[in-house]
Parts: C-alpha cells; sequence; structure tokens
C-alpha cells in the first residue's frame, strides 16, 4: 500500500510539470524583439550555414537584410 501511495504521488507530481510549456527564443529571434538595436551603428559579420533559421524557418541572413 505505501509503495502505491508513493508511485501514485510521483505520478501526479510528473504529469502536472509536463504541462507546463516555456517558450525559448533563438538569438535571432531575441534580435528582431529589440529592433537589432544592441547591433546599430555597429559593423557585423556573420558567419552561418543552412540551418541558420529563425523558428519560422526564415534565414537569418534575409533578416538582417
Amino acid at each position: 500500500m505505501r509503495f502505491v501511495t508513493r508511485w501514485l504521488g510521483f505520478a501526479l507530481l510528473v504529469s502536472s510539470c509536463a504541462a507546463i510549456q516555456a517558450r525559448v527564443y533563438l538569438g535571432n529571434e531575441s534580435l528582431a524583439m529589440r529592433d537589432f538595436g544592441t547591433l546599430r551603428g555597429k559593423r557585423v559579420g556573420l558567419l552561418t550555414n543552412p540551418s541558420g533559421v529563425d523558428g519560422r524557418g526564415r534565414s537569418v541572413i534575409d533578416i538582417l537584410h
């Protein structure tokens, strides 16, 4: 009985934690939300590859251009 009570308590705890969702912002999305203010007036070089996209699939180069 004690084992079952602990198991049910653990299952309830895990299920309540699984319902929490957090939004993760990529670095380029964070810059875009701030209107690229930290880069304003600076010369910027960008090294990227085909996987360099934001959450919507847009290329980082296209966003900065």
